[in-house]
C-alpha cells in the first residue's frame, strides 16, 4: 500500500510525460521525483525487513539495563526509529493538496475574505 502511494505520488505518468522528448528544464525535476520515490520505497522496505527480527526470537539474554530482554529492547528502539521514518515519509512523501488549508486557500478565513 505504501509503496503504491509513493509510485503514484512521485513517479510521473507514462502517458503524461515523455521523458526523452520533454524539455531539458523538466528532466531534472522528473529524475528528482523518481530518485525520491525509489529512496523512500527502499527505506520503507528495509525498515519492514528489520522489523522481522528472527535473530532475537530465542534469546532472552543479555538483559538491557539489567531487566529488559533483548527482543523487547530491540522493539522499543525499533518503535522510536519507526516514528522517525514516519516523520521522514510525511515530510517528503505526503501528497500535495490533501490538507484543507492547501485546497481552499482563502476560504473560511476572515482575513482572506475581505475585499481589497
Amino acid at each position: 500500500m505504501a509503496t503504491t502511494l509513493f509510485w503514484l505520488a512521485f513517479v510521473p505518468k507514462a502517458d503524461s510525460v515523455d521523458f526523452l522528448n520533454s524539455p531539458l528544464e523538466t528532466q531534472p525535476r522528473i529524475l528528482y521525483a523518481l530518485m525520491k520515490a525509489v529512496a523512500l520505497t527502499t527505506l520503507t522496505v528495509a525498515f519492514y525487513i528489520l522489523h522481522q527480527d528472527v535473530w532475537n526470537w530465542r534469546d532472552t539474554t543479555p538483559l538491557v539495563f539489567g531487566f529488559l530482554p533483548i527482543g523487547l529492547a530491540y522493539h522499543a528502539g525499533y518503535s522510536l526509529c519507526a516514528a522517525g521514518v514516519m516523520a521522514v515519509l510525511v515530510k517528503y512523501a505526503w501528497p500535495k493538496g490533501l490538507d484543507p488549508d492547501e485546497c481552499h486557500e482563502g476560504h473560511g478565513n476572515p482575513q482572506n475574505d475581505k475585499q481589497p
